[in-house]
C-alpha cells in the first residue's frame, strides 16, 4: 500500500472513532446537542456509513490491485517456467541426439571390429587350406626316376594316374606285387588327404557364406579364394570328375567336390568378381 493510501486510511479510522465521541458531548447550541436524544444512533450511522463504505471500497480496490499484481507475477513465473521447460526440452533433445549419434558410432565400431575379426578368421582358414595344399605329395611312377611331386603338381599327377588307370589304382589282386601294393596304398592315402583338404575348404566356404561381412569385402575375398581354387585344384580334378563318379571308393570325394562347386557357382552369382569366365574342361559335368 502506498503512502497516499495509508493517509486516507488513517483519516477514515480517525473520523470513525472521533465523531461518535464528539457528538456525544454537550453542544454549544441546543439544536446541535444530541447527547440526550435518541437520534444519536441514526446520526452516528448516517455519518460513519459513508466513511466505512469508502474505506471498504478502498480496501476492495487494494485487494483487487494486489490480486492483479499477483496474477501478473504468476503469469511471469509461468512464462519463465515455460521458457525454462523449453530450454530443458531443447537440451534433452540435443543430449538425446548426441546419445543416438554415440550409439550409432559405437554400433559401427562394433560392426567394424566384428568384421575385422571375421575377416581375420576367414583369412586364417584360407591360409591353413593353402598350407595343406602345399604339403601334399605324390610319387609319380610313370618315369624311372619316380619323382615326388608336391602341392598342385601332386594333384595333377594323381589326376593323370586316375585318368589312365581308372579304378585299378585302388584295386589289389592276387597277382599284384609289392610295388603295386605300395602304389595303391599311396593312392588311398593321397585321396584321403585330398578329401580332408577339400573338406577343410568346404568348411571355409560355409563360414564365408554365414559371415556378416559387407558385400565389397566378400567380393574381394571371393575373388582371391575362387581364383586360387580354380588354378591350383579345380583345373586338375574337373577333368577326372566323371571317372571319379564311377568309382565306388571315391563316393565321399565326389560329394565334397560337388558341394564345393555348387557353393562357388552360388557365390559367383551373388558377388561381383574380377575373375574372367574361365571354362575348365569337366567343370560343366559337376
Amino acid at each position: 500500500m502506498s503512502k497516499k493510501h495509508w493517509t486516507y486510511f488513517g483519516i477514515g479510522i480517525f473520523l470513525i472513532f472521533c465523531i461518535p465521541v464528539v457528538l456525544n458531548l454537550p453542544a454549544f447550541r441546543p439544536e446541535l446537542d444530541f447527547s440526550q436524544s435518541g437520534q444519536i444512533g441514526d446520526t452516528l450511522g448516517g455519518i460513519t456509513a459513508p466513511f466505512i463504505n469508502i474505506i471498504g471500497g478502498l480496501l476492495i480496490y487494494l485487494s483487487f490491485q494486489k490480486q492483479v499484481e499477483a496474477n501478473q507475477k504468476q503469469t511471469e513465473a509461468i512464462a519463465k517456467q515455460i521458457e525454462a521447460n523449453e530450454l530443458q526440452r531443447e537440451a534433452l533433445t540435443i543430449q538425446r541426439e548426441a546419445l543416438e549419434n554415440e550409439r550409432e558410432n559405437l554400433k559401427e565400431e562394433i560392426k567394424r571390429a566384428k568384421d575385422q575379426e571375421e575377416l581375420q578368421l576367414l583369412e586364417t582358414m584360407f591360409n591353413e587350406f593353402r598350407n595343406e595344399v602345399h604339403l601334399l605329395e605324390y610319387e609319380q611312377y610313370h618315369y624311372q626316376s619316380n619323382p615326388i611331386l608336391k602341392a598342385d603338381n601332386a594333384i595333377a599327377a594323381f589326376s593323370d594316374t586316375l585318368l589312365l588307370e581308372k579304378d585299378q589304382i585302388f584295386q589289389i589282386t592276387q597277382d599284384s606285387d609289392e610295388i603295386i601294393h605300395k602304389r595303391i596304398r599311396q593312392n588311398i592315402q593321397f585321396i584321403i588327404a585330398l578329401s580332408y583338404i577339400l573338406t577343410s575348404f568346404a568348411s571355409f566356404l560355409f563360414q564365408f557364406e554365414n559371415s556378416t561381412l559387407e558385400s565389397n569385402s566378400k567380393s574381394v575375398l571371393y575373388t582371391k579364394f575362387h581364383l586360387y581354387y580354380l588354378t591350383k585344384i579345380g583345373v586338375h580334378i574337373y577333368g577326372t570328375f566323371k571317372i571319379a563318379t564311377q568309382i565306388t571308393y571315391l563316393e565321399e570325394y565326389v560329394v565334397i567336390v560337388k558341394t564345393i562347386n555348387d557353393k562357388l557357382d552360388k557365390f559367383e552369382k551373388e558377388y561381383d568378381s574380377i575373375i574372367p569366365k574361365i571354362q575348365i574342361p569337366g567343370s560343366q559335368l559337376i
